[in-house]
């Protein structure tokens, strides 16, 4: 089923044009194979080649060689040494990149990154590879293997805040069909909702463009950009990429009491 949007039809291909079609939000709608994952989701080029550089990690912290890490749809790769670090050079001059992490017995995965002028560092624990195995669990969730994409989100408290109960995350794919979470303690138990401190996914999602939203009564909810293309001002929400197979890392946000 190839899903590639060439319009601003629809909830999300809104949410990436914000005010419309134009300016570089609207690129990845425009580019993205996401039956194949092969097309670009990068916008369009915008100055001088940049570098990446990060570490991969297993999930249980432990670093990861030999983890191949590209730039979607270009040649600039990298594979990452025995302390789990890496560098993408040759990276094109773009607003947006996705980066695609592929190691052996591990679900792939993949992230969406707001360059940042020529160096551009991935906090350690956003890099993290899922093992496979069959059947396949993730994020408490069991599903086939080839049963569609993986998002993983993220819930935490201010620094220095309180937990604050009662955030919910919602997902709305380009059909505009629902999508229920999973929700996890910090423990791995299931729980009602995305408490602060919780983490959470979704399985199962056919490829394509996502908008993940965080935020519930009383509550006010930031996310980051860095990680996203941006939805319109006022909204704690990102659109992301989905593709078969792969696991979309953490989405994360921020929230606290509404004062």
């Amino acid at each position: 089923m190839a899903m590639r949007a060439t319009g601003c039809a629809g909830t999300v291909l809104s949410l990436l044009a914000g005010a419309g079609c134009g300016g570089v939000a609207a690129h990845p709608a425009d580019t993205t194979d996401a039956e194949t994952g092969r097309g670009n989701a990068s916008a369009s080029p915008s100055g001088p080649e940049a570098f990446v550089s990060g570490f991969v990690h297993a999930a249980d912290g432990s670093p990861l060689a030999g983890a191949t890490v590209c730039v979607q749809n270009t040649t600039a790769c990298a594979t990452s040494d025995e302390d789990g670090s890496f560098v993408v050079i040759g990276v094109p001059g773009a607003a947006y990149v996705t980066l695609t992490f592929e190691k052996q017995g591990f679900l792939p995965s993949l992230r969406v990154l707001l360059l940042q002028e020529f160096e551009n560092v991935l906090p350690p624990a956003e890099n993290t590879l899922f093992p496979a195995a069959a059947p396949q669990t993730f994020m408490g969730m069991t599903a086939a293997a080839d049963a569609g994409g993986y998002l993983a989100f993220f819930v935490a408290a201010p620094e220095g805040g309180p937990p604050v109960p009662g955030v919910s995350v919602t997902l709305i794919g380009m059909d505009n069909a629902p999508h229920a979470a999973t929700y996890l303690d910090d423990g791995g138990l299931p729980v009602a909702d995305a408490s602060a401190g919780t983490h959470g996914g979704f399985a199962d999602l056919p490829s394509g463009l996502y908008s993940i939203s965080f935020g519930g009564s009383g509550t006010t909810c930031t996310t980051s950009s860095l990680y996203g293309y941006p939805a319109p001002a006022g909204q704690a929400s990102l659109v992301v990429p989905v593709i078969d197979g792969y696991v979309t890392t953490p989405v994360s946000a921020s929230c606290a009491a509404t004062p």
